[in-house]
């Protein structure tokens, strides 16, 4: 089933290169602005499909990256198919899709102006995709590394005027690690906590999480992905309202409470940090067995059940947030009970260094001896912080430790500490 977003004039292209014209379940065509672009990109995700076709030619600007993330939010299973006629590398929003995991690009050259007859133009001269979009929805999903040429590493590695004086280059530095600070921070960035067993402290860890984020910055909200509605019960007439209605205000961090909204009406509210409280991690159900036979009849008691060791793992509702969050949290104790739920939950060969352990109730040893058990450096003591709402310097520390990757970079200014460096804006 497909998805399509083009414009009029490589409507027909695409419509051919699907192999059937019924399995196309939306299409909407045209020309795009910002606004339209969203809501267009929103309406789609709506319904489920195999495949969304996008003609980048209805829509070429950044905003188009923000709206595709957002669908692969809600729609994390379906290919995104990037058609985009007259690109070559170097493209902005091509590779902010890159970035993001869209590896299906659909690319033609442009056309030189050699090639055109008299009076021709970029429209009249049509490219060709049919054949490219036919072989690329033949074949499985690219991988980066068939879509490495699209991804912009360094946009300020060429210059018109490659002589320049020491003052200037220190000065150009400085703006780019400026420039690398706000990047990080453009964007909603999302923090998912999980846990691998009721009463590990999922939800405390998630609240101090958001606190700790909210005396730092502004734009902080925390979501419950789970059941419990935990969140639901911290409601208070007293508190303020927050972005969003029926949304609440605890020191700074707005409270979305279970399925009070949708996941992506949070996103489009435009966040600087997401806490994700996903609750159990994946589900761990036994299987059983009567001790005796059961008389057609009779009643079905759990004396009459014997527990096997079969088991099955169901992951969570929202377990996909999980796996594509910025920072991805695993609450657990160490007892022996809940190593024995972690190990079933962990995936054969998985990579654990992309996990953050947050472990609570454990003495130093016993972390210890987990992390060299794992082999892995990510797994962080949880300090004594019986309230989560309340600052804790401790708690804050090991926070800022495990979540560093997705906060602003604390860099010392170029050229401190540097000798020469330091003759020379003597010298100036």
């Amino acid at each position: 089933m497909y998805s399509i977003i083009c414009t009029k004039e490589y409507r027909k292209q695409i419509r051919n290169a699907v192999d059937d014209s019924t399995s196309i379940i939306a299409e909407k065509v045209g020309i795009f602005d910002d606004v339209e672009i969203e809501n267009v990109i929103q309406e789609i995700s709506r319904a489920f499909c195999n495949v969304l076709i996008v003609d980048i030619t209805c829509h070429p600007e950044i905003s188009l990256v923000s709206a595709l993330r957002k669908f692969n939010i809600a729609r994390p299973k379906t290919r995104i198919v990037i058609v985009a006629p007259g690109y070559s590398p170097g493209n902005r929003t091509i590779s902010g899709l890159v970035k993001f995991g869209v590896w299906d690009i659909v690319a033609t050259p442009p056309i030189q102006e050699e090639d055109m007859l008299p009076g021709d133009d970029e429209i009249t001269c049509m490219h060709d995709i049919t054949p490219l979009l036919i072989d690329i929805l033949g074949r499985p999903k690219n991988e980066y590394a068939d879509a490495a040429r699209w991804d912009i590493f360094d946009d300020c590695a060429t210059s018109d005027n490659p002589k320049k004086s020491s003052h200037e280059s220190i000065r150009n530095y400085s703006n780019l690690k400026d420039r690398q600070i706000i990047e990080k921070l453009l964007g909603t960035i999302t923090i998912a906590v999980a846990g691998t067993s009721h009463g590990v402290g999922t939800t405390h860890t998630a609240i101090a999480i958001s606190q700790y984020l909210a005396r730092r910055f502004d734009s902080v909200a925390i979501v419950e992905l789970n059941s419990k509605k935990d969140l639901f019960n911290l409601k208070n007439d007293e508190y303020k309202k927050g972005k969003l209605d029926r949304s609440f205000v605890i020191n700074g961090v707005d409270y979305y409470p279970y399925r009070s909204h949708d996941i992506l009406e949070i996103i489009k509210a435009e966040y600087k940090y997401l806490v994700l409280d996903i609750g159990l991690a994946k589900n761990i159900q036994n299987y059983y067995k009567t001790d005796r036979d059961i008389k057609e009849g009779s009643l079905l008691t759990f004396d009459s059940l014997i527990q096997t060791d079969d088991i099955t793992v169901v992951n969570s509702e929202y377990y996909s947030e999980l796996v594509r969050s910025d920072c991805r949290i695993l609450v657990t104790g160490l007892m022996e009970w809940q190593i024995n739920n972690l190990i079933k939950m962990i995936n054969k060969g998985e990579d654990l260094s992309k996990w953050h352990f947050y472990v609570t109730n454990a003495t130093r040893q016993m972390v210890y001896d987990f992390q060299r058990e794992i082999k892995t450096t990510t797994v962080y003591q949880a300090p004594f912080s019986p309230d989560p709402l309340e600052e804790n310097k401790e708690q804050d520390a090991m926070i800022e430790k495990m979540i560093k990757d997705v906060l602003p970079s604390k860099s010392k200014p170029y050229g401190e500490g540097n000798r020469f460096m330091k003759f020379l804006r003597r010298s100036t």
